[in-house]
């Protein structure tokens, strides 16, 4: 009866053999990302002295192991991924040009979505300017909530003084603290006036030199409220 339970055994160890032989074999193909040198290939000195029918059950074990690890690292992945967009957003916001009024408003671009946007420059010694300021005033007035007009001094006046030379000029828009041209990538024209036309996707999508009459821009900002509407629908 010894000699029958022991070539059970030797049987079972022989089955459990093979099953091992094959799991190892088709394990490393299967799960490319394990390295060459895992536990499939290279047993450690205590696998090694298990007997064969305890080794599959091992092995089992230690690939279930081997997948929690490998998800544990996925899960840190993707969230190392959302982290990294959202600090790439986070960025791209920062970089929407703010408009900062003397008052101490600060108007960011996107606020302004569905308004014909005007950058106006302008400069006290500037006859045209004169000229074309009561124009805009009009405009702006007429088309309060189709338009922001905002005014920037092409001397770079800051403070009380650039209050004042608004004033002097009879400004009735709001005229910013800073110049945003460089958002834009625009270079100065060195003509004034020259005014910037900012569609609804805050892109320059003209520049106007010279004086503008209230008529002209009448048309344009018929013009902008056309496409505006056909990009809707």
């Amino acid at each position: 009866m010894a000699v029958a339970l022991r070539q059970r055994n030797n049987a079972a160890d022989g089955r459990f053999g093979r099953v091992l032989r094959g799991f190892q074999a088709c394990t490393p193909s299967a799960l490319p990302g394990l390295e060459r040198q895992s536990v499939f290939l290279q047993p450690d000195a205590l696998l090694a002295q298990m007997p064969e029918s305890q080794k599959v059950s091992a092995l089992i074990q230690r690939f279930l192991n081997r997948k929690k690890r490998i998800h544990s690292k996925t899960r840190i992945n993707c969230k190392t991924c959302l982290l990294a967009i959202f600090l790439f957003c986070a960025a791209c916001a920062d970089r929407e040009p703010s408009l900062q009024g003397l008052d101490g408003t600060n108007t960011r671009l996107s606020q302004l979505e569905g308004k014909l946007v005007l950058i106006n420059y302008w400069a006290e010694w500037c006859k045209p300017c004169r000229q074309e300021i009561p124009e805009l005033n009009a405009f702006a007035a007429n088309n309060p909530d189709r338009v922001a007009l905002y005014g920037v001094n092409f001397d770079g006046i800051v403070g009380e003084e650039l209050k004042q030379q608004a004033s002097n000029m009879g400004i009735g828009f709001p005229v910013l603290a800073a110049d945003p041209r460089g958002y834009f990538d625009i270079a100065p024209s060195g003509v004034l006036p020259e005014t910037l036309v900012i569609d609804q996707r805050g892109e320059v999508q003209q520049v106007l030199l010279g004086p503008q009459s209230e008529e002209k821009l009448e048309i344009l900002l018929a013009s902008f409220t056309e496409e505006v509407h056909y990009n809707n629908q």
